[in-house]
């Protein structure tokens, strides 16, 4: 009997260190799983913090001139858009006239009450023709519009005026600028 005894002892010990080493090999590759998860995101992590740090770079690089000009501006004017009080919404001219001729930097600050939206829109560059006048054609919705203008000639020197009358209209546009794709679906700005 003591020999059968032993017999079924070193069975049920192998059948429980078999038992053992399975359940130690899936605790295993459980972890190696949870490390290869955690090395997965941590690189993930670096490469949309590296994009991101990309994009700010870029950003800086394509608004420090747009800053830059704001700053040195000797001229800055506001116009105001009268909200489709006297006009329906569409394209109107806006005529930028000066003694000289100059560059102005036209930077439009506009609402969008639908989605309590207040802010820059656009930031323009324009170069007036040798007349000293140029004409920005752009979309006016029913929101309220203020565009700001830069210009760095002195007023004494070359003094800028702003207006969008009817007899405006009837210019030919030197920039054109058509309603953005939000305009387009009926968010006024």
């Amino acid at each position: 009997m003591k020999k059968n005894t032993k017999t079924l002892d070193l069975k049920i010990l192998t059948k429980d260190y078999f038992y053992a080493i399975i359940l130690h090999l899936i605790d295993f590759f459980s972890i190696k799983k949870d490390i290869t998860m955690l090395g997965f995101f941590i690189i993930l992590t670096i490469v949309f913090v590296l994009t991101a740090i990309f994009f700010g770079v870029l950003y800086s690089r394509k608004i420090q001139p747009v800053m830059s000009f704001i700053e040195n501006s000797k001229q800055i004017m506001s116009w105001y858009h009268p909200c489709g009080e006297t006009r329906e919404p569409n394209m109107y001219n806006i005529v930028i006239k000066g003694r000289e001729p100059f560059v102005v930097l036209i930077r439009v600050q506009s609402c969008i009450p639908l989605l309590s939206y207040l802010g820059f829109d656009k930031y323009i560059f324009i170069k007036s023709d040798s007349d000293s006048i140029t004409v920005l054609y752009t979309y006016m919705g029913k929101a309220m519009s203020e565009f700001h203008f830069f210009v760095h000639s002195k007023y004494e020197v070359n003094p800028i005026t702003i207006t969008s009358s009817d007899d405006d209209q009837q210019l030919s546009p030197d920039v054109i600028y058509p309603p953005r794709w939000y305009q387009r679906l009926g968010f006024y700005s």
